[in-house]
Protein backbone atom coordinates (compact mmCIF):
# COMPACT_ATOMS: atom_id res chain seq x y z
CA UNK A 1 0.00 0.00 0.00
CA UNK A 2 1.27 3.22 -1.26
CA UNK A 3 0.20 6.61 0.34
CA UNK A 4 1.31 10.27 0.16
CA UNK A 5 2.65 11.17 3.25
CA UNK A 6 0.93 14.91 2.95
CA UNK A 7 -2.09 14.09 0.87
CA UNK A 8 -4.39 16.82 0.67
CA UNK A 9 -7.78 15.42 -0.82
CA UNK A 10 -10.08 17.94 -0.51
CA UNK A 11 -10.70 21.99 -0.41
CA UNK A 12 -13.48 23.97 -0.06
CA UNK A 13 -14.93 27.09 0.76
CA UNK A 14 -16.48 27.63 4.60
CA UNK A 15 -18.36 30.05 6.35
CA UNK A 16 -17.50 31.10 10.64
CA UNK A 17 -20.01 32.15 12.85
CA UNK A 18 -18.71 36.38 13.33
CA UNK A 19 -18.91 36.23 17.21
CA UNK A 20 -19.57 33.69 20.04
CA UNK A 21 -18.02 30.98 21.84
CA UNK A 22 -16.09 28.65 19.88
CA UNK A 23 -17.31 26.05 22.77
CA UNK A 24 -21.05 26.19 21.93
CA UNK A 25 -22.75 23.88 20.65
CA UNK A 26 -23.38 23.43 16.92
CA UNK A 27 -26.91 24.18 17.43
CA UNK A 28 -25.65 27.46 18.84
CA UNK A 29 -23.33 28.36 15.80
CA UNK A 30 -26.05 27.17 13.25
CA UNK A 31 -28.63 29.43 14.78
CA UNK A 32 -26.42 32.48 14.05
CA UNK A 33 -27.44 34.45 10.84
CA UNK A 34 -24.40 36.44 11.43
CA UNK A 35 -21.19 34.63 9.40
CA UNK A 36 -17.77 35.90 8.14
CA UNK A 37 -16.23 33.98 5.10
CA UNK A 38 -12.67 33.18 5.31
CA UNK A 39 -11.35 31.30 1.74
CA UNK A 40 -7.98 29.76 1.44
CA UNK A 41 -5.16 32.34 1.11
CA UNK A 42 -6.74 35.08 3.07
CA UNK A 43 -5.05 36.49 5.96
CA UNK A 44 -6.69 36.86 9.67
CA UNK A 45 -6.62 40.03 10.95
CA UNK A 46 -4.00 41.16 12.94
CA UNK A 47 -1.30 39.25 10.78
CA UNK A 48 0.43 40.54 7.41
CA UNK A 49 1.57 37.14 5.92
CA UNK A 50 -0.12 34.04 7.22
CA UNK A 51 -2.75 32.06 5.88
CA UNK A 52 -4.87 29.71 7.43
CA UNK A 53 -3.36 26.57 6.37
CA UNK A 54 -6.98 24.16 6.49
CA UNK A 55 -10.17 25.10 4.97
CA UNK A 56 -13.64 23.08 6.52
CA UNK A 57 -13.77 19.64 4.54
CA UNK A 58 -10.05 19.31 3.46
CA UNK A 59 -8.66 15.98 4.25
CA UNK A 60 -5.45 15.52 5.59
CA UNK A 61 -3.54 11.87 5.12
CA UNK A 62 -0.55 10.34 6.97
CA UNK A 63 0.88 6.85 6.78
CA UNK A 64 1.26 4.55 10.00
CA UNK A 65 3.51 1.67 9.88
CA UNK A 66 3.43 -0.83 12.69
CA UNK A 67 6.37 -3.43 13.65
CA UNK A 68 6.52 -5.67 16.57
CA UNK A 69 9.91 -3.91 17.15
CA UNK A 70 7.70 -0.78 17.88
CA UNK A 71 4.57 -2.63 19.33
CA UNK A 72 6.71 -3.86 21.89
CA UNK A 73 9.33 -0.51 22.51
CA UNK A 74 6.01 1.62 22.90
CA UNK A 75 4.81 -0.62 25.15
CA UNK A 76 7.53 -0.59 27.16
CA UNK A 77 8.14 3.03 27.25
CA UNK A 78 4.66 3.70 28.27
CA UNK A 79 4.64 1.20 31.53
CA UNK A 80 2.58 -1.06 29.48
CA UNK A 81 3.11 -4.79 30.28
CA UNK A 82 -0.03 -6.45 28.61
CA UNK A 83 1.57 -9.64 27.21
CA UNK A 84 -0.36 -8.75 24.33
CA UNK A 85 2.38 -6.13 23.29
CA UNK A 86 5.40 -8.53 24.12
CA UNK A 87 4.86 -12.17 24.17
CA UNK A 88 4.41 -13.33 20.66
CA UNK A 89 4.07 -16.74 21.48
CA UNK A 90 0.96 -15.87 24.38
CA UNK A 91 -0.42 -13.34 21.53
CA UNK A 92 -0.75 -15.99 19.07
CA UNK A 93 -3.05 -18.21 21.07
CA UNK A 94 -5.65 -15.61 21.47
CA UNK A 95 -8.47 -14.46 19.45
CA UNK A 96 -5.98 -11.78 17.86
CA UNK A 97 -3.64 -14.43 16.35
CA UNK A 98 -0.44 -12.05 17.43
CA UNK A 99 0.72 -9.00 19.03
CA UNK A 100 -1.56 -6.11 18.73
CA UNK A 101 -0.71 -2.70 19.29
CA UNK A 102 -1.44 -0.61 22.36
CA UNK A 103 -4.02 1.45 22.61
CA UNK A 104 -1.44 4.43 23.38
CA UNK A 105 0.11 3.79 20.19
CA UNK A 106 -2.50 3.94 18.34
CA UNK A 107 -3.90 6.93 19.79
CA UNK A 108 -0.80 8.74 19.93
CA UNK A 109 0.39 8.20 16.36
CA UNK A 110 -2.99 9.28 15.42
CA UNK A 111 -2.85 12.28 16.99
CA UNK A 112 1.32 12.92 16.46
CA UNK A 113 0.38 12.60 12.57
CA UNK A 114 -1.58 16.05 12.59
CA UNK A 115 2.24 17.79 13.27
CA UNK A 116 3.03 16.86 9.40
CA UNK A 117 0.40 19.23 8.17
CA UNK A 118 1.38 21.91 10.44
CA UNK A 119 5.16 22.25 11.08
CA UNK A 120 7.66 24.67 10.54
CA UNK A 121 5.24 26.86 8.65
CA UNK A 122 2.92 27.04 11.49
CA UNK A 123 2.72 26.76 15.28
CA UNK A 124 -0.11 25.09 17.14
CA UNK A 125 -1.54 23.64 20.50
CA UNK A 126 -3.41 20.90 21.42
CA UNK A 127 -6.51 22.19 23.38
CA UNK A 128 -8.28 18.63 23.68
CA UNK A 129 -9.04 15.05 21.97
CA UNK A 130 -11.40 12.07 22.43
CA UNK A 131 -10.96 8.99 20.83
CA UNK A 132 -12.83 5.40 20.19
CA UNK A 133 -10.81 1.85 20.32
CA UNK A 134 -12.96 -0.14 17.52
CA UNK A 135 -10.71 -2.72 16.57
CA UNK A 136 -6.94 -4.71 17.34
CA UNK A 137 -4.07 -3.38 15.68
CA UNK A 138 -1.88 -5.89 14.75
CA UNK A 139 1.59 -5.55 15.49
CA UNK A 140 2.70 -5.62 11.74
CA UNK A 141 -0.49 -3.12 10.43
CA UNK A 142 0.10 -0.19 7.69
CA UNK A 143 -2.52 2.56 7.88
CA UNK A 144 -3.54 5.37 7.52
CA UNK A 145 -4.32 8.45 9.80
CA UNK A 146 -6.99 10.22 8.02
CA UNK A 147 -8.02 13.96 9.61
CA UNK A 148 -11.06 15.82 7.98
CA UNK A 149 -11.39 19.25 8.74
CA UNK A 150 -14.87 19.75 10.33
CA UNK A 151 -14.86 23.33 11.83
CA UNK A 152 -12.40 26.57 11.89
CA UNK A 153 -13.07 29.64 14.02
CA UNK A 154 -11.15 32.92 14.05
CA UNK A 155 -9.11 33.57 17.24
CA UNK A 156 -7.96 37.25 17.51
CA UNK A 157 -5.66 36.56 20.87
CA UNK A 158 -3.19 34.41 18.71
CA UNK A 159 -3.60 36.02 15.37
CA UNK A 160 -4.48 32.45 14.55
CA UNK A 161 -7.66 29.77 14.33
CA UNK A 162 -9.28 27.02 16.17
CA UNK A 163 -9.55 23.97 14.11
CA UNK A 164 -12.26 20.81 14.81
CA UNK A 165 -11.49 17.87 13.27
CA UNK A 166 -12.45 14.16 12.87
CA UNK A 167 -10.09 11.59 13.02
CA UNK A 168 -9.84 7.99 11.97
CA UNK A 169 -7.14 5.28 11.70
CA UNK A 170 -8.01 2.79 8.57
CA UNK A 171 -6.70 0.22 6.69
CA UNK A 172 -6.53 0.27 2.61
CA UNK A 173 -10.01 -1.70 3.28
CA UNK A 174 -11.62 1.17 5.02
CA UNK A 175 -11.56 -1.07 8.02
CA UNK A 176 -11.66 1.61 11.31
CA UNK A 177 -9.15 0.54 13.98
CA UNK A 178 -9.52 4.71 16.14
CA UNK A 179 -11.85 6.95 15.74
CA UNK A 180 -10.80 10.41 17.25
CA UNK A 181 -11.98 13.90 17.74
CA UNK A 182 -9.79 16.57 18.15
CA UNK A 183 -9.40 20.44 18.67
CA UNK A 184 -6.37 22.33 17.90
CA UNK A 185 -5.02 26.13 17.82
CA UNK A 186 -3.09 27.15 14.63
CA UNK A 187 -1.41 30.61 14.14
CA UNK A 188 1.98 31.84 12.91
CA UNK A 189 5.08 30.32 13.66
CA UNK A 190 6.41 33.35 15.77
CA UNK A 191 2.81 33.73 17.49
CA UNK A 192 4.33 31.64 20.86
CA UNK A 193 7.12 33.44 21.05
CA UNK A 194 7.86 35.84 24.16
CA UNK A 195 8.30 38.75 22.36
CA UNK A 196 4.67 38.52 20.88
CA UNK A 197 2.80 38.51 23.94
CA UNK A 198 0.91 41.12 24.64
Amino acid sequence: MVVEPLSLCRTSRYSVPRTGNPGGSRTAAKAMTTFMTITENVPIAGTQEWQVPFTVGQVLEAPIFFTPESVRAFAMMTNDSNPLHHDAELAADTRFGGLIASGTQTTALLLGSLANHLFPDNASLGLGCSFQLRKAVPANAELVARWTVRRIIPKPSLSGVLVDLDGVLVDARGTVFVEAGATIAVMPRDALRRSHAT
